[in-house]
């Protein structure tokens, strides 16, 4: 059998099923389209969301000093509050309140504060140096909304 011959039996084989085969590829296309268009545009999954808890925490530092030796600024005895400074010169002793509390309704927390003094040498914006001193550190399990931490 020559090429000729062949080659002419594949044309007339296409010739009689084009129709059946244009009808395949059409049913084809369709499917595949209904396809796409159901995983693209149908939901599988149902989300919900449910609030099981809601909460929130708060803390209020206070800090403050009384002067100990008389300056141009402040008077010897006068106390001074939530400053951004303290001068070693001028205070003896820093007072410091801190609290911690949560809103949550049901539940507790434990917490776990430790408060450290800062000694800071500063020029600018650059620090030369610093040091922290350990003031006090505290720890309360089963803290509710009731009752806080100080």
């Amino acid at each position: 059998m020559s090429d000729i011959d062949q080659s002419l039996r594949i044309r007339a084989v296409l010739e009689k099923w084009s129709g059946v085969l244009l009808a395949v590829l059409l049913i084809l296309a369709a499917v595949g389209g209904w396809w796409s268009y159901q995983v693209h545009a149908t939901q599988d999954i149902e989300r919900e969301e449910v609030v099981v808890e809601q909460w929130s925490e708060s803390t209020a530092y206070e800090h403050s000093a009384v002067i100990t030796n008389d300056s141009l600024v402040f008077e010897e005895g006068q106390r001074v509050r939530d400053r951004p400074v303290y001068y070693v010169n001028l205070t003896r002793e820093l007072d410091v309140t801190y609290a911690y509390e949560h809103t949550a309704e049901t539940g507790s927390v434990n917490v776990t504060t430790d408060v450290r003094l800062q000694y800071r040498g500063v020029e600018g914006d650059t620090v030369l140096w610093q040091y922290a001193e350990p003031l006090a550190s505290g720890r309360d399990t089963g803290v509710t909304n009731e009752a806080n931490h100080t």
